[in-house]
């Protein structure tokens, strides 16, 4: 069987592109990354944003990465769970804490 070598280049080249954004779901890893990691699951996946959902989210991941989480949501070894505890997180009347990686980056990065 003949693969082309091309192929099999831009599919290496490909997956390890994959993993260098990859980083962009640690939450260990927010304030090490860029909203070009983010970027690139938006169009890998295919997700139609608008010029405002754009702005929304590069504005969304900027708070993201600026946020102090909570020590239980950083040292877990889950990366789901520590998105489900981000999104279940409570102030101290009991209410949900809006917080901004709540929106579009929770969702995104959890479902991919």
């Amino acid at each position: 069987m003949y693969v082309n070598s091309t192929v099999v280049y831009e599919n290496i080249l490909s997956e390890n592109e994959f993993l260098t954004h990859a980083s962009v779901a640690d939450v260990n890893q927010r304030e090490n990354v860029t909203y070009e990691s983010l970027d690139f699951f938006c169009k890998k996946f295919s997700f139609p944003l608008s010029e405002i959902e754009i702005c929304d989210l590069e504005l969304e991941f900027a708070k993201y990465q600026s946020e102090d989480l909570p020590q239980e949501i950083l040292m877990c070894d889950r990366m789901e769970v520590s998105w489900y505890m981000i999104n279940n997180m409570k102030n101290a009347d009991g209410m949900p804490v809006q917080c901004a990686s709540k929106g579009y980056i929770g969702n995104f990065v959890y479902h991919s």
